[in-house]
Parts: C-alpha cells; structure tokens; sequence
C-alpha cells in the first residue's frame, strides 16, 4: 500500500506537467503571415539582403503554428522562380529566422504534427527526362538545429530516350497524415515503347510509416 502511496504521490506532477505541456501546445495561435513577412523570412533564410519580390517568379508561402516545450515557433515552406527555388524556415514568434534549409527547393504541404514534427513535400530532382519529389519529416535537436528524420520518395518520374529500348517509369505518391503517423500512398506506370505489350498500372498497398 505504501508503494503505491508512493508511486501516486511521484506520478502526479509528472502527469500534471505533460497535461500543460500538451495545453501550452494547443494555445499556439494560428499564423496570419502575410506575403510581405513572408519574403523578408525568404531573405532572411537565403541571407541574400538583395533579394527582392518583384526579382523573383511565382513566389508562394505556406506557415503553420508550431510547439515547442514551452515556445510557439512557426514553420514556413517557401517556393519561388518556378519550382527552382525554396526553403524551409522555423522562425520565432517575432519572425526571426532561427533555422533554413535552402535545399528544399518548391517546399509545400507543410503539415505539423501532434509532436511537433515537420512534414513537407518538396522537389529534389528536375533535368532532362527526370522528375522527383520527396516527402520529408523534420525532427527538433533545438529549436535551431532539424534533422531529417524520415524521407520518401513520392513521384518519380524516368523516360528512356533511344531507338533500341525507348521506355518510361513513373511512380505516382501521396501521403496523408495521421497524427504522427504517415499514409503513404503509390501507384506506378511502365512503358517500353518498342513492344506490342501495354503499358502496365500497378496500384501499390498503402503503408502506415511511425514518424520517429
């Protein structure tokens, strides 16, 4: 009886403080981040102090509330010249840049989940005859510091130029998101161009993935 006396009396404040942890998180407002504020982010995360709106093309902005401990920070996926272009940015609630990852080129589909883990799709692959997106997870070390966490590939996209074998594979991918759990979904095409076979469809199984 003593043990569990005990065991109650330690448990409480650590089931007190994961329920305002879990409060504090809800709290974070949503953003009203307008396109001015977010291409001042966009310089900020480039470091490029002469970038300018009317320098670029097709600039587009997605910015989600984001907990973390304590802190509401704020998430934004940047995409700009056409797909060519783009970031990742966590910045403060003043919008101070605290990190940016500039290799996230066309960056959009942000999405946070419930343990504040950043989910987003971007373009990792664009030449002749070639094409491929990938969804990303980011993980927190610190508010300054995200790893990659997860990564999937989602369209992939290979034409065969050539009078022997001329083909093409594509691979069609979504994902949904689930709390902290992804729906990844796939279908994929192949053509060989210089046989009498049809092309082939294949709808692929869904997987459920555990963001770490």
């Amino acid at each position: 009886m003593r043990s569990t006396f005990i065991l109650l009396i330690v448990g409480a404040p650590l089931l007190l403080s994961a329920r305002i942890f879990l409060a504090d998180g809800s709290r974070c407002p949503s953003p009203s981040l307008t396109r001015p504020q977010a291409f001042e982010i966009a310089r900020g995360a480039t470091s490029d102090s002469t970038l300018q709106e009317d320098s670029v093309v097709a600039f587009r902005f997605e910015a989600k509330a984001l907990p973390l401990g304590p802190r509401c920070l704020l998430a934004v996926a940047l995409s700009w010249d056409g797909q060519h272009s783009g970031a990742v940015v966590v910045a403060d609630s003043q919008r101070h840049v605290l990190f940016a990852d500039t290799t996230y080129r066309d960056a959009k589909d942000l999405r946070i989940t419930p343990r504040g883990r950043i989910v987003f799709v971007y373009n990792s692959l664009w030449g002749s005859a070639l094409w491929q997106t990938k969804a990303v997870a980011l993980c927190p070390l610190s508010a300054e510091s995200w790893i990659e966490c997860l990564e999937l590939i989602l369209d992939h996209r290979v034409s065969v130029i050539g009078k022997d074998e001329p083909g093409y594979f594509g691979q069609a991918g979504t994902i949904s998101v689930v709390g902290d759990t992804i729906i990844w979904h796939r279908q994929d095409t192949i053509t060989a161009y210089g046989r009498a076979s049809p092309t082939e469809y294949r709808n692929l199984r869904s997987s459920r993935i555990a963001i770490p």
